[in-house]
């Protein structure tokens, strides 16, 4: 009696594992069987936006279903986020994340979501290095030389950003830490105004993407002094990176991913993964990319997870030790 008991209870385990098996198989091979909603966590327009559209358009091409790119921007990208923690974990719901995404949880008190819990990296997309930009009246012509400067008028230089806890602010705080000087930030509500007190020697530096600072470069308003990658820009050529100019190991980009619900089935993640980087590796999404000032980053989503946890760690340790703290409203 016990033997038959048992024998029966084994059975219907099989049974219902293969159920659950098949239902699994078939809802991976039925992705996408809607819409998929690409939520952007940002303002319509510009190049993060048209970044968006170009890879929904992409997946949409692969996939065979519409990939609507749903902008709901605010709270530094935290009202979009928790937008896709609201969502069902489906696979037809992703996120388009910058650097936002590893910078909220270590500055933003009583975050509605678990960065970490709740939402899973899925692949990065692009990444841009930042140049160091000096106003021309600047009496430094290289890294070594502007550093000199900083040291001897300690907190008398000023950079501009676009705000406080931002990239490009964190940019800045990692080299006063790393040159051992004291330029004072000054964020402002926008890249327009900076560019302008930039311009106008108001501001005496910043950190920025080398498209945005192409054309003042060239046109002899502003110098470019180095820039964050391990290798040269092809936009700014003559400017040198960090390790060149004489400032190894000086690490800041700019970056560019999608995330899922934390929820979704590994299987899933994983394809979609994949097919993130079938997208990177045509023949034209790279040269759309680099038009816009930005370049394919490739990795999987295992891969793409670990330099998330890398990077919230890093940059927690970074806004911990220059004190940043969230401007009160």
């Amino acid at each position: 009696m016990n033997r038959t008991i048992q024998f029966g209870t084994s059975l219907l385990t099989s049974v219902l594992g293969l159920f659950v098996m098949l239902g699994t198989a078939q809802a991976q091979t039925g992705f996408p069987n809607k819409p998929v909603r690409l939520i952007l966590p940002f303002a319509v327009g510009g190049s993060t936006d048209a970044m968006a559209r170009l890879l929904a358009q992409k997946l949409s091409e692969i996939w065979g279903q519409t990939v609507l790119v749903d902008s709901k921007p605010g709270g530094t990208s935290t009202i979009g986020t928790l937008d896709l923690v609201r969502s069902p974990a489906d696979g037809h719901t992703l996120l388009f994340v910058n650097n936002d995404f590893v910078i909220n949880p270590n500055l933003i008190p009583n975050m509605p979501y678990d960065t970490l819990k709740d939402i899973a990296a899925v692949g990065p997309l692009a990444r841009s290095d930042y140049v160091l930009a000096i106003n021309a009246s600047v009496p430094a012509n290289n890294l070594k030389e502007l550093i000199a400067l900083a040291k001897s008028k300690s907190g008398q230089l000023n950079a501009a950003s676009t705000g406080t806890g931002g990239p490009q602010h964190l940019a800045h705080e990692l080299f006063n830490t790393m040159a051992d000087v004291k330029i004072v930030h000054i964020p402002y509500r926008g890249a327009a105004p900076a560019m302008t007190d930039l311009l106008g020697n108001q501001v005496q530096m910043t950190f920025s993407n080398p498209m945005s600072l192409n054309a003042a470069i060239t046109a002899g308003k502003l110098k470019g002094i180095a820039i964050s990658g391990d290798k040269r820009s092809p936009i700014l050529p003559n400017v040198p990176t960090f390790a060149e100019a004489g400032l190894p190991g000086y690490r800041a980009t700019n970056w560019f991913g999608i995330v899922m619900h934390a929820r979704t089935p590994p299987e899933l993640i994983n394809r979609i993964s994949a097919d993130i980087i079938r997208v990177q590796r045509s023949t034209d999404f790279p040269a759309q990319l680099i038009k816009s000032g930005v370049e394919p980053f490739v990795m999987n989503a295992s891969e793409f997870s670990a330099f998330v946890r890398e990077e919230i760690e890093r940059i927690g340790k970074l806004i911990k030790s220059a004190n940043i703290k969230l401007e009160q409203h």
